[in-house]
């Protein structure tokens, strides 16, 4: 049998428009009413049974096996669906710790070593970090309003590790990396005052075509607060000084010299420009 299924509205004025009937009749009727649905003094099991025609009868329509078959039938596919999604896709450990490393900013080397523990009790988890974090998509690395510009950072241990890859053979023999960081002011358009401020970084004694950048800044002018700049730099070098693994390596990192031009050079360090008056900071004579 062909039946068009009613839409919810349809339904809905229906019910309303019963149960406004069946008021009226109780408020015409009130002691017929309650020796239909069984009064105060009736037995529970007969109210129950009593209340539920009562119901089926507020949502009876005219084309009742249609409405009510296909409405079942949604419930039982709903039902049966959300059961086999929950059977296929369980909630792994692999994608809580993912979840929980992003949304509390665990830094890798913190979460490598939790990794190490876990594993060391049979659990079958991923090595490394970056192996982990990557069935979620991390929102740490946001672009982020701050130094009157906008920065994005990309991150230490992520830059350089496609330099570490390819100079495995080196790292079995080399423990500690020895880091060089350029900085630099780039003007991007003649007409406008836009630039960028990049955090470049070389791994010294590692064969590398170009620098990695870490960091970037961008605004009409430097970075109004050197603090808020180097904020990310700085807190994640510290914690990778204290060691870190990767590929079963044990590593550490040290930032051995910054590399600059006179202005950011100048910027850096917090004192005059080489072209202001009493410029020379090794200068300890005002004449």
């Amino acid at each position: 049998m062909d039946c068009k299924k009613q839409s919810y509205w349809t339904l809905r004025r229906k019910a309303k428009a019963k149960v406004d009937k069946q008021l009226q009749s109780m408020e015409a009727s009130p002691s017929s009413c309650r020796e239909q649905y069984g009064g105060m003094n009736s037995d529970t099991s007969s109210t129950a049974d009593d209340n539920n025609d009562f119901m089926d009868g507020l949502f009876h329509t005219d084309e009742p096996e249609c409405v009510t078959m296909a409405s079942a039938s949604h419930s039982s596919e709903s039902d049966t669906d959300s059961d086999t999604d929950s059977e296929l896709h369980p909630s792994s450990l692999n994608d809580d710790l993912a979840t929980w490393a992003t949304e509390h900013q665990i830094t890798h080397v913190a979460l490598n070593s939790l990794l190490n523990i876990l594993r060391k009790h049979d659990l079958n988890l991923p090595k490394d970090a970056r192996t982990l974090l990557g069935t979620v998509r991390s929102n740490r690395t946001e672009v982020q309003n701050k130094a009157g510009g906008q920065y994005y950072h990309f991150g230490l241990l992520e830059s350089i590790s496609g330099v570490l890859y390819n100079n495995m053979d080196i790292l079995k023999n080399v423990s500690n990396l020895k880091l060089q960081v350029s900085i630099d002011g780039l003007p991007l358009y003649k007409s406008s005052a836009t630039q960028f401020w990049p955090i470049l970084v070389t791994v010294q004694h590692l064969v590398q075509e170009e620098p990695v950048t870490i960091g970037l800044f961008c605004g009409d002018s430097k970075p109004s607060s050197l603090d808020e700049y180097l904020e990310d730099f700085i807190c994640e070098i510290k914690d990778l000084s204290h060691g870190f693994e990767f590929e079963g390596l044990k590593l550490t990192l040290q930032l051995t010299s910054m590399i600059c031009e006179a202005p950011p050079r100048a910027f850096l360090k917090k004192v005059k420009g080489h072209a202001g008056y009493h410029g020379c900071e090794k200068c300890i004579q005002d004449d």
